[in-house]
């Protein structure tokens, strides 16, 4: 799966302007390529589907320019063997190899979302062995309009990843938002035993995101478009979620965005 933007989105008038309330800057748009498809076995309803466990890969670099080591930057970059062979092709469809990237950020310091690079030897030459990426700790000029919001919940120090891009605002959540199936069905992810202050967190993480993205890029799933649809299952389904009653904030959160987008 190939994906830089969205085709056809209509202008959010309600979310352009949260997002200058916000104090985002109207720096220049990026592009964003999704270098492994993330997948998650173990659904919400606690059933196991097939595939591995992987992480949600992405580049992104400024609209406009070729990806260079000065301004590309990978967001979790834990690749398994297949993931990092279809990551080679995928740069190269846009006439790069990994050799030309220049930083990584991982958004939370759980092992199936540090840097990984399998088997390098056998799908790169000898001169793209070596590779130097560099670790990403604070936003370098280059990477104007970026921004690291705190997500707590999953992990206390999760960080996605904000910016722009051509159709809208662009939240990469890691696992802030697992996939679109633990996402509607307002589940955590519980084999990590939390406790009640941190779902109330994750359920607060949640509502930031969606109440500001456009498009969401999950930890272990297919980019998200925050559609009127989606706005209304999660408002309808949200009174169900566990602690609910310990974060009524978050409805109010999710009722607004929907009335920016149209919806009642």
């Amino acid at each position: 799966m190939l994906l830089v933007s969205w085709p056809n989105r209509k202008r959010d008038v309600g979310a352009e302007l949260g997002n200058r309330a916000a104090g985002m800057t109207a720096a220049a748009p990026y592009v964003w390529l999704i270098l492994q498809d993330g997948n998650l076995p173990l659904g919400p309803d606690r059933q196991f589907n097939e595939g591995d466990h992987v992480c949600t890969a992405t580049l992104i670099w400024p609209d406009g320019e070729r990806p260079t080591r000065d301004n590309s930057l990978v967001i979790d970059p834990c690749f398994n063997t297949t993931g990092w062979a279809t990551a080679v092709k995928r740069l190269a469809s846009v006439g790069v190899t990994p050799d030309d990237i220049g930083y990584y950020f991982e958004c939370h310091q759980h092992d199936d979302h540090r840097l990984q690079i399998p088997n390098l030897r056998s799908l790169l030459t000898r001169r793209q062995c070596d590779l130097t990426w560099k670790c990403l700790e604070r936003p370098p000029s280059v990477f104007p309009g970026i921004s690291f919001p705190l997500c707590p919940g999953h992990d206390a120090d999760l960080r996605a990843v904000r910016f722009r891009d051509q159709c809208g605002e662009l939240w990469i959540t890691s696992d802030a938002v697992l996939n679109r199936e633990w996402l509607v069905a307002w589940e955590y992810y519980w084999p990590n035993i939390y406790s009640m202050p941190q779902i109330v967190e994750t359920w607060r993480s949640i509502g930031k995101i969606v109440a500001a993205a456009d498009t969401i890029v999950p930890g272990h799933g297919s980019p998200i478009r925050v559609d009127v649809e989606l706005l209304q299952e999660l408002i309808d389904r949200f009174p169900n979620a566990e602690y609910a009653s310990q974060c009524p904030d978050v409805l109010t959160v999710l009722k607004d965005r929907l009335r920016h987008r149209g919806g009642t």
